[in-house]
């Protein structure tokens, strides 16, 4: 398997050692100082730009971190609300399940009771054979359907001709269009 060379790897300058520059430059001769001078002048342009690059570059991965840990928080909080609908909905579906359950226990009931009217035949008395049906068919209804309304204290003014309070004469008004 051949690597293919990273162009970011080519490009990194070598700078040469410092026992290639002279200890003491007054030894130096002015050409060769200069050379010097300007040679490590080269070296330090190039790396305050490579620097500054850096610099840029690392504001720019911090900025895009930034933005990613917002849509990190954002997608979790998504995360979190399905995560509890899907709570709600399976205790939905539990509850559904259950009701269909009752249901049907109490259809087979009905249907039992049915068949068990309709085999008695002229046996027993037709109103008690209709009671048992009646029974059987109330159970079925009112069981595990809904809750009786509980009646409160409002509901039994409402019945009262006696309130003559505006606001119930206005309602009873509304009410009773």
């Amino acid at each position: 398997m051949t690597t293919t060379p990273d162009p970011q790897v080519e490009s990194i300058k070598t700078y040469p050692s410092t026992t290639e520059f002279p200890n003491k430059p007054g030894t130096l001769s002015r050409e060769d100082l200069e050379h010097h001078y300007l040679t490590l002048r080269g070296y330090y342009k190039g790396l305050m730009i490579s620097r500054g690059r850096f610099a840029s570059k690392s504001r720019r991965v911090q900025s895009e971190l930034q933005k990613y840990a917002q849509k990190q928080q954002k997608l979790l909080q998504q995360l979190s609300v399905l995560a509890q609908e899907r709570k709600d909905l399976q205790a939905v579906a539990r509850d559904l399940e259950r009701l269909s359950n009752d249901q049907s226990q109490l259809i087979q009931e009905f249907q039992t009771e049915y068949e068990a009217v309709k085999e008695i035949g002229n046996s027993v008395n037709l109103i008690e054979r209709f009671n048992r049906l009646v029974r059987a068919a109330y159970r079925l209804v009112n069981q595990g359907v809904m809750p009786k309304p509980v009646e409160t204290k409002e509901d039994t003014q409402k019945d009262d001709f006696g309130n003559t309070d505006p606001s119930a004469v206005w309602r009873d008004v509304y009410e009773n269009k």
